[in-house]
């Protein structure tokens, strides 16, 4: 009977003010069960009973409409529909909730402390999982208290932005999902989605990481930093067993014996040119023609394209670390701007406070504003190089005498930037067919790897004395040159014919492609010049200086004392 009298007497809303007056006629049988033998533990499940009926029949359904009208209320600007008030009426739920407690037995039960309650844990645990929406709970708040005098809790969770983008934690969660299906843009600081199955592309900017610092905290840089150093350590192992394979690394001594050639060539000549082609074009296409009849993967890739591909991680992660320094500085800046200047000289603030005689809750709050002060000047002023700690933490054990197969990685390097362009103009092309499968226009991640990795051996100095890209642009200028002469040559020969017409279309075609290759080769010279910048490695190391050349390669291809 219970159970059917509330849900009826909580369906007639206008009536819920009598509620504690109705409770009371209830309890009136506790004054009969007390004259009963067990009198004590009928009226235990009596009251036990009362008590689920009520907040089942009446407090939940209570808490969900006073929440329903809440969320109605703060989105009321999104619609332009007639409000269901003016249908229903107007439902009285303050004449319940400032009602005193309802006693049942020996308990009370507070229906306004109950609401609060479930507001409380509801807004927490919705700001938790979607910490954007944090202004609309706020708002929330704001109008329980206006409309119902609920004052709910602050749940003093950190709070998010609309264009939070890709949080810090997730990449770190998925970092190798990360380096694989996002490209990077070394001038703009920002990464872009390879691929995705919407209409739209994921980006992750400065100001994405900036705004997960100030949700997080900055300690999530070093556990940024750490999982990334883990990463780079499996990849490198990766990449010290594939120059260790016997194809790789006969091809490599090879070209380094080729190399040594044309230096002493060029040494003894009588005249020399603007410069020495030490590793010619024609090699470099060999290398890429050679690697790709070994066998090619399921994705129609070869083992080039495959270890070209993993430097790319290595970049994507570097570049991930670099961003993760323009956010910290950032996030800095941006904090800072609401500090008077006078709050930056608060040095021995806690001390002289402690000296005037001050309460040791006082001196305390003086010693956290001076410790954070001191660490926001800290960040701003620049902070820790990720960079840096990265090349120190593997570069002793890449120039370890136990990795000397190591030392030909630069000789690999040409035929890698001819892979790359290749697959480059391939992602360009895709990009203006608007073709979504692999479209994209940059990928600086293989330009920041192949600066770090060149950066840990000390081989920059031996891959410039390739002289690799003033060859590229001699080869493509000569193309260039050649065919602008077979085009003027078919201009004045006068044929009007279809296969004069051809002829000239092909031979424009020819110089779009090669000036466009031309153009992609300096670029890439240019992108590697300012990642090299990025890294410090404009000197040579002591180690390429001092290389003996008669030494064997090593039978040890592991990294695993990085």
């Amino acid at each position: 009977m219970l159970s059917v009298w509330l849900s009826d007497f909580y369906s007639r809303k206008s009536e819920l003010s009598s509620l504690n007056i109705v409770v009371n006629r209830y309890c009136d049988i506790f004054k009969h069960l007390r004259n009963l033998k067990n009198g004590a533990k009928v009226q235990e499940r009596v009251v036990e009973e009362i008590t689920r009926n009520l907040v089942s029949l009446i407090l939940d359904p209570l808490c969900r409409d006073i929440e329903l009208e809440l969320r109605l209320a703060t989105h009321s600007h999104l619609s332009g529909t007639e409000k269901a008030i003016f249908k229903n009426g107007i439902p009285n739920y303050n004449g319940l909730l400032t009602e005193e407690p309802l006693r049942i037995g020996d308990k009370a039960m507070h229906v306004s402390e109950y609401v609060t309650n479930y507001l409380d844990r509801t807004f927490y645990n919705l700001t938790s999982v979607a910490s954007h929406d944090w202004k609309t709970y706020m708002e929330m708040r704001a109008l329980a208290r206006r409309r119902f005098n609920l004052y709910t809790l602050d749940d003093r969770l950190p709070l998010e932005r609309l264009e939070q983008g890709l949080d810090v934690l997730e990449i770190i969660r998925n970092i190798n999902i990360f380096a694989t299906h996002y490209v990077y843009d070394l001038f703009s600081q920002c990464f872009i989605e390879r691929q995705s199955e919407s209409r739209f592309l994921t980006t992750i900017g400065i100001r994405h990481i900036a705004n997960s610092i100030r949700t997080h905290g900055s300690g999530i840089i070093n556990s940024a930093v750490n999982h990334a150093y883990l990463f780079l350590r499996q990849k490198f192992q990766i990449l010290s067993q594939f120059l260790f394979d016997d194809q790789i690394k006969s091809r490599l001594v090879k070209d380094l014996k080729m190399t040594r050639e044309n230096r002493e060539q060029a040494t003894t000549a009588e005249t020399f040119e603007k410069f020495t082609i030490v590793y010619p074009y024609v090699k470099a296409e060999k290398f890429v023609r050679g690697i790709k009849n070994l066998g090619m993967t399921t994705e129609g890739r070869s083992y080039l394209d495959e270890f070209r591909l993993l430097i790319t991680e290595v970049g994507n992660v570097m570049g991930y670390a670099r961003m993760l320094r323009s956010g910290n500085l950032h996030c800095s800046a941006s904090t800072s701007e609401v500090l008077p200047s006078v709050l930056y000289s608060v040095a021995g603030l806690n001390s002289a406070l402690d000296e005037k005689g001050f309460s040791s809750s006082t001196v305390d709050a003086a010693s956290e504003l001076e410790s954070t002060l001191e660490n926001i000047t800290r960040n701003f002023e620049g902070g820790s190089d990720f960079l840096q700690l990265l090349v120190q933490a593997f570069a002793e054990a890449f120039r370890d005498k136990k990795h000397t197969h190591l030392r030909l990685f630069y000789l690999i390097v040409p035929p890698l930037t001819i892979s790359y362009v290749e697959q480059l103009r391939s992602g360009k092309e895709k990009l203006q067919r608007k073709d979504k499968e692999n479209a994209f226009f940059t990928d600086d991640g293989f330009v920041m790897g192949l600066a770090y990795i060149l950066t840990l051996l000390g081989q920059g100095t031996d891959f410039d004395s390739l002289h690799w890209f003033e060859t590229v642009s001699h080869r493509y200028t000569e193309a260039l040159v050649d065919v602008r002469h077979q085009q003027a040559l078919s201009g004045r020969s006068g044929k009007k014919c279809t296969d004069g017409e051809k002829l000239r279309q092909t031979l424009s075609l020819t110089i779009r492609r090669l000036d466009s290759y031309r153009q992609e080769y300096q670029l890439l010279q240019y992108s590697l010049v300012s990642a090299r910048a990025l890294f410090g490695s404009n000197l040579s190391s002591s180690l390429s200086a001092d290389k003996d050349d008669n030494k064997s390669i090593s039978t040890n291809p592991s990294l695993g004392d990085v």
